[in-house]
């Protein structure tokens, strides 16, 4: 079945869970691409005999650009669940949909980062059976609230009972 088909099938379903990154997700997102787009301008353009404000203002210009284009990805990106599985969805000019149906998944574990613990947020990593690379997990559900991470680790223990 046709990752659209799944999609709309579970809009019919009622969501079992939803969430959305952390606020901080904008700027892990932001700050590594306003400064790589800053750091072309001042490596590519010296050599153009043109005054350095100039060259500032160019960079400023594409960092003010990539936070913008951060922002609205960030505001793409959700996660729920159905009775069927986990759902990711985001991206705007690379779209990125990704279902993992709960009888395949076979392990998960949870991560925090120092940043993470003072904000109560967490990673889930939810890794499958096939997926390859046993290191890497399938599905990545990054920087949700602690309670949230909670909930679905619940709802994912039930359904993958449920499916057996």
């Amino acid at each position: 079945m046709a990752f659209k088909e799944i999609m709309n099938n579970s809009k019919k379903e009622t969501n079992l869970w939803s969430a959305k990154p952390h606020e901080i997700r904008f700027l892990w997102l932001s700050i590594p691409r306003a400064l790589f787009w800053m750091f072309l301008v001042f490596l590519f353009f010296p050599w153009v005999p043109i005054d350095a404000v100039f060259y500032v203002i160019i960079g400023l210009i594409l960092a003010v650009c990539a936070v913008i284009y951060s922002y609205f990805l960030w505001k793409t990106m959700k996660y729920f669940v159905t009775e069927d599985g986990i759902y990711l969805d985001w991206g705007i000019l690379r779209k990125i949909k990704k279902f993992v149906p709960f009888y395949k998944i076979t392990n998960y574990s949870e991560t925090q980062g120092i940043i993470q613990q003072g904000l109560e947020i967490g990673t889930l990593n939810i890794q499958t059976a096939g997926t390859g690379q046993t290191n890497i997990p399938e599905l990545m559900i990054s920087d949700v609230s602690r309670t949230k991470i909670e909930a679905l680790i619940e709802i994912i223990n039930k359904q993958i009972k449920k499916n057996k």
